[in-house]
C-alpha cells in the first residue's frame, strides 16, 4: 500500500524527495542538499557530501529551535546556513531546496566562459542577506 509523503516522518519525508529530485535529474551525485522545518520548528537537512540516491532517513541531521548544534549519524549539509538564512528571511517557508541540475550547472559553466550576459537571465535572492548577482560579484572581481 503506497503512503503519501505527507504522512512520513520528517527525516523519512526528506529521503523521499531527495530520491525523486535526483531520479529526475534535478541534482548530481553529491550536490545539492535539501531541508524542512516541522511544526515544532526542527530543522531537518541532508548529509554533507555522499551519494543522494543512498541516502537513508538515519543520515538526515537535525536542529532542534535556538540551537546550531545538530543531531545525527552525519555532518549536516554545509549549506545549512544558506537554508537557515532562507527561513529567518521568510517565516513562511517550511522547505528548503537547493539543487545542482545538470542543465543549471551547464548554464553556469557557459556564464563563466564568456557566454554574452545580456542572452542570458539570473534570479537573484533579496530576501536572503549575503546574497549578491553574479554579475555584482564579477564586477567586484574586475
Amino acid at each position: 500500500a503506497h503512503i503519501s509523503e505527507k504522512y512520513l516522518p520528517p527525516r523519512e519525508r526528506l529521503v523521499y524527495w531527495l530520491a525523486r529530485l535526483y531520479k529526475h535529474h534535478l541534482t548530481t551525485t553529491t550536490g545539492g542538499n535539501l531541508s524542512l522545518i516541522d511544526d515544532d520548528g526542527v530543522l531537518y537537512i541532508t548529509p554533507s557530501g555522499g551519494d543522494k540516491a543512498l541516502v537513508s532517513p538515519s543520515d538526515v541531521a537535525l536542529c532542534k529551535p535556538g540551537s546550531n548544534v545538530f543531531e545525527g549519524t552525519k555532518q549536516p549539509s554545509m549549506e545549512w546556513r544558506l537554508h537557515t538564512s532562507a527561513y529567518s528571511a521568510r517565516k513562511d517557508c517550511r522547505a528548503c531546496l537547493h539543487a545542482h541540475s545538470v542543465a543549471l550547472i551547464a548554464f553556469s559553466l557557459a556564464m563563466d566562459n564568456g557566454l554574452d550576459s545580456t542572452r542570458c537571465f539570473q534570479i537573484d535572492h533579496p530576501g536572503i542577506p549575503g546574497k549578491s548577482s553574479r554579475n555584482e560579484t564579477k564586477k567586484k572581481r574586475e
